[in-house]
């Protein structure tokens, strides 16, 4: 099922000149109990200029809005999601034989989010931590994790989906698309957040001129 945040998501890469293909169904590597072993790609995000192949990008999307980065099933969800057979079938399948990036959009890191991640990894048969490094100017909103599961070696971008939010708050403002009547609720949605925070930043205003005056 299709959450708000990989819309979200969806419409970022839109907005910045992907075309994408949501919900690709894959054959999975891990097995979820009392499942069939499938899976499926969120996100594919392919840019193309003047009619010429640019980059790829594997998205998966997972938030929560009560827990905090890395979960207790990161691990296998990283597996399931970005070392699958089926998946990589399934996008070369799509562009060709090319390098492409996995991205996975998660909750605010937790603090200790870097060694609980290597640590919970590291516990996980047939993984190895290669190497894990984290950008960003405060509050670090990207972890680059590249690591070995088996036989395969792949490098991993998990960023915040705050991040990703903002960035996209930011677009709309400097695309002046708060102004547009978009049908897209998705889109409208946006709209509304955006209206909502120059209201915010309004009352604040006006409260503060308000103390002024009672003093």
């Amino acid at each position: 099922m299709t959450t708000f945040e990989e819309d979200l998501v969806d419409v970022y890469y839109n907005i910045n000149n992907y075309f994408t293909m949501r919900n690709i169904p894959f054959a999975s590597v891990n097995k979820n109990k009392g499942g069939k072993g499938r899976g499926e790609i969120d996100i594919l995000a392919v840019l193309i200029k003047e009619g010429k192949f640019v980059n790829c990008s594997h998205i998966e999307v997972s938030v929560s809005v009560t827990s905090k980065f890395p979960y207790n099933d990161t691990p296998d969800y990283i597996i399931k999601k970005f070392f699958s057979d089926g998946a990589e079938k399934n996008i070369t399948g799509i562009i060709g034989n090319v390098d492409y990036f996995s991205i996975f959009i998660t909750s605010d890191f937790s603090k200790n989010a870097k060694n609980l991640l290597r640590k919970s990894l590291s516990e996980k048969e047939g993984v190895e931590v290669v190497s894990m490094a984290s950008t960003g100017a405060t509050n670090y909103n990207t972890i680059i994790l590249e690591m070995k599961y088996q036989d395969k070696i792949k490098k991993v971008q998990i960023q915040t989906f705050t991040h990703i939010f903002f960035q996209l708050l930011k677009k709309f403002q400097e695309k002046e698309y708060i102004y547009k009547n978009f049908q897209d609720s998705r889109l409208r949605s946006i709209q509304h957040q955006l209206h909502l925070m120059k209201k915010r930043d309004k009352l604040k205003e006006l409260w503060e001129e308000a103390k002024g005056d009672l003093k």
